[in-house]
């Protein structure tokens, strides 16, 4: 969590008061979270990470840290990564 008093330290504060959550950080961008993300579950070289094919700035974020992106199937109602092809391209590379 950031301890500066400006904005992106009092935003942090203010959302992980209402959330409940111990910590919250503010990152200046949807790609600068990714890659945050993609690092705080430790993926790294050689690790596979599973995505939907829609939005690529994942795979970005995954290739950022030297994981390789593996792309799920949509279900075509909900355009959301369909659970059966996430199961399908889990292998022992895949950060879990």
């Amino acid at each position: 969590m950031c301890h500066d008093a400006g904005f992106a330290g009092q935003l942090e504060k203010e959302f992980t008061k209402r959330i409940g959550s111990k910590y919250g950080v503010a990152e200046n961008s949807a790609v600068s979270l990714l890659h945050a993300s993609v690092n705080a579950a430790g993926a790294g070289a050689s690790d596979e990470v599973v995505y939907d094919p829609i939005v690529q700035f994942g795979a970005i974020a995954a290739m950022y840290n030297n994981a390789h992106p593996v792309f799920a199937d949509l279900t075509p109602d909900t355009w959301l990564m369909d659970p059966k092809s996430v199961e399908k391209r889990i292998t022992d590379r895949t950060n879990r």
